[in-house]
């Protein structure tokens, strides 16, 4: 943009040395003024609606398709540990003696580095992350077949960015979440609690492992 402004400029007989001065500086001003985007708030709903719903879910376990019992999984996940959905989705876990369970992922947004993550068992073991990865991998038999952990039977393939991403859509709105919000709403809506709860901002980006949280805050805020 800045060599076509500057021919321009050149054609109606200014000099160069203005053109590179005050002239190209208000004109690049004035660009950038009309290219840069208000900062919109939303309305994040509380994660609680989520995870009351996957508590319920837990209770009929064999009637849930695939796709919902990887949405539910995931949300138990992204709403306790702020992943995103890519990094839960090259993650992989091991469980622990202590019935803890770790998911390890790589994050290749800002630095890349590696993170681990440690689960241990919630008294609502409904809602846990610990018990819907269990019941994952006993569902889809990923142990006696070293598959990779979100192996879809249905397909006999991992599970893709898209079906992942339609499977958490889908249990959103059937936990009444309106609008349709993305997927990233429900790491909003966990760092927005996190934040109703006292936890500072520091300490928010070090569990988190990202340093947005204050813009998440700034965008978001809870029903």
């Amino acid at each position: 943009m800045f060599s076509a402004i500057t021919t321009l400029f050149k054609a109606a007989g200014l000099l160069e040395q203005k053109i590179n001065g005050k002239v190209m500086k208000q004109v690049l001003k004035r660009t950038r003024a009309k290219i840069k985007q208000p900062i919109k708030e939303s309305i994040s709903y509380s994660k609680n609606t989520l995870l009351k719903f996957i508590e319920l879910q837990a209770d009929k376990l064999q009637t849930l398709t695939e796709a919902q019992f990887l949405g539910c999984t995931f949300i138990s996940i992204m709403a306790l540990c702020t992943l995103r959905m890519v990094e839960v989705l090259r993650a992989d876990v091991y469980q622990n003696e202590d019935n803890s369970w770790n998911i390890n992922t790589s994050m290749w947004k800002g630095d890349d580095t590696d993170a681990e993550i440690t689960f241990r068992p919630l008294v609502n073991q409904s809602i846990s992350p610990t018990f819907w990865l269990s019941m994952w991998l006993n569902r889809t038999e990923r142990q006696q077949q070293d598959k990779p952990l979100w192996w879809l039977k249905r397909t006999n393939k991992p599970a893709t960015e898209e079906f992942t991403s339609k499977s958490i859509h889908h249990v959103m709105e059937q936990a009444g979440i309106e609008n349709n919000p993305a997927v990233t709403s429900i790491r909003a809506a966990s760092i927005t609690k996190a934040f109703s709860l006292g936890f500072t901002k520091i300490a928010i980006d070090r569990f988190s492992r990202h340093s947005d949280s204050s813009m998440v805050t700034l965008k978001s805020y809870d029903k």
